[in-house]
């Protein structure tokens, strides 16, 4: 049978055991927090780089929609100058026509000098 002296002796080799066993996972678990803690700063760094890759891609869309905006400005007024040239090219043909005409008929030599205008 156990003495009284004997469970003392087995209570504090259990205490000493449960302790030396808190301390172990104590340490085990700091260095969890610490590398917890470090892929925390990792993570607040990539969403700082991210909100500023996000800012920076917000303003090139702004860029990018007045650049579409100056474009579709610029292609009307391209088509514009097309059909203004299309009016141009078939008035002069006209002339160009009439002045042979006149000179024709009046006998009259008209400069008209004789190169072919080429249609688009």
């Amino acid at each position: 049978m156990l003495t009284n002296e004997d469970l003392q002796a087995i209570s504090a080799l259990i205490t000493s055991a449960v302790t030396a066993s808190e301390g172990r996972m104590m340490a085990r678990m700091d260095k969890i927090d610490a590398r917890l803690d470090n892929m925390d700063a990792r993570l607040d760094n990539m969403d700082t780089r991210l909100d500023n890759m996000d800012a920076r891609l917000d303003n090139m869309d702004a860029r990018l929609g007045r650049v579409e905006h100056e474009l579709v400005e610029v292609k009307d007024r391209l088509c514009a100058v097309e059909e203004n040239t299309e009016v141009t090219r078939g008035a002069v043909n006209a002339l160009v026509e009439w002045a042979e005409q006149v000179a024709v008929i009046t006998k009259a030599p008209f400069p008209v000098q004789h190169q072919p205008v080429v249609e688009p």
